[in-house]
């Protein structure tokens, strides 16, 4: 049954095994301490843990403790009240790590799920023989998590803070407005502290692959309505990804991570590369069918460039699709 009809189109799952990602991410040097001009062009603002100070919230005004010179800015927040120290001294911490070499880590997706929709035209036909072109389009989700753990030198920096006025301190946490309370522009003290440390590196990469294929089957049907299908072929396929990384460091084993270093990225990606597929199909009427299959898509490398050193590379050589679903001829 169902072998005078010329035209068939197929609607169906894809599941997919085996694609595979690496993650390259960057050497962490010494670290530029926390409001160090040479870290940024022109930065002006002492990042922390737990607050910041900017030095362009510069108030004109002044003051002396101790026989040094301080001037006040309205730009400053802090989190926690424990960072009063008492006499309007306030403490600020800032962790980082550091790797001498750069980390490559890789990681294969799980399932990844897809739907696909075919078209089938057939060419020619002898007894059991049938010769077909095929095109169709596809759509898959990738999603690749990363995380590996690495005993990396820490650098602990604590700066310490003057306020203008040591009698009125703002409540915790605080961030301050124009008018508000003035703290000094600078640090007066500096401590840092080295040791070694657990540093975790996670890297996400997930989207939307949408695969374009043509190409041509050859069918041999060994019953009425049965058949066994091989299929070859070309595909187009645009990748839309998400790539985020984070890099921070835990203390010890039941503390809380400090993320020091983080990052996201949007792009698009075409890939080139071609497919082959074995399938088994049987008709339930002169119109209707299924099939199930498996499928290999053998697609280039992709290299996803996220920063100068820090990049991921997808790969399709391993990837393994099985594939079901059901088919109208007419």
């Amino acid at each position: 049954i169902a072998r005078e009809r010329l035209n068939e189109v197929t609607i169906g799952f894809a599941s997919g095994f085996g694609i595979k990602a690496r993650f390259q991410n960057p050497s962490m040097p010494i670290p530029t301490y926390p409001g160090t001009a040479s870290s940024v062009a022109g930065r002006s603002t002492y990042k922390y843990n737990d607050g910041y100070v900017d030095q362009a919230g510069d108030t004109g005004y002044s003051w002396k403790d101790s026989g040094r010179t301080y001037y006040e800015t309205w730009d400053w927040s802090y989190e926690n009240a424990s960072q009063h120290l008492g006499n309007g001294v306030f403490v600020f911490t800032h962790d980082q790590s550091t790797l001498t070499n750069s980390t490559l880590q890789g990681e294969a997706a799980g399932l990844t799920p897809g739907l696909h929709i075919s078209y089938r035209r057939e060419l020619r036909s002898d007894e059991g023989i049938s010769l077909g072109y095929l095109a169709g389009i596809e759509i898959h989700r990738i999603n690749i998590d990363s995380s590996s753990e690495f005993n990396g030198k820490y650098y602990q920096t604590k700066d310490y803070f003057q306020l203008k006025d040591p009698t009125n301190i703002p409540n915790a946490p605080y961030k301050g407005t124009l008018g508000g309370f003035g703290l000094s522009n600078v640090y007066g003290r500096r401590d840092v502290t080295e040791g070694y440390v657990d540093t975790l590196r996670k890297n996400t990469l997930e989207g939307n692959l949408f695969v374009l294929k043509t190409g041509i089957d050859f069918r041999y049907y060994f019953e009425q309505g049965m058949s066994i299908q091989a299929a070859i072929g070309i595909v187009y396929a645009p990748f839309l990804y998400d790539y985020s990384f984070r890099d921070s460091l835990q203390m010890a084993a039941n503390s809380p991570e400090i993320v020091y270093a983080s990052g996201e990225t949007s792009e698009y990606q075409a890939i080139f590369g071609s497919f082959f597929h074995v399938k088994w199909a049987f008709a339930f009427n002169d119109n209707w069918g299924a099939y199930i299959g498996f499928r290999h898509m053998h697609m280039d490398k992709v290299k996803l460039e996220v920063e100068e050193d820090r990049w991921t590379e997808l790969n399709f050589r391993n990837s393994l699709f099985l594939d079901s679903g059901v088919t109208y001829l007419w």
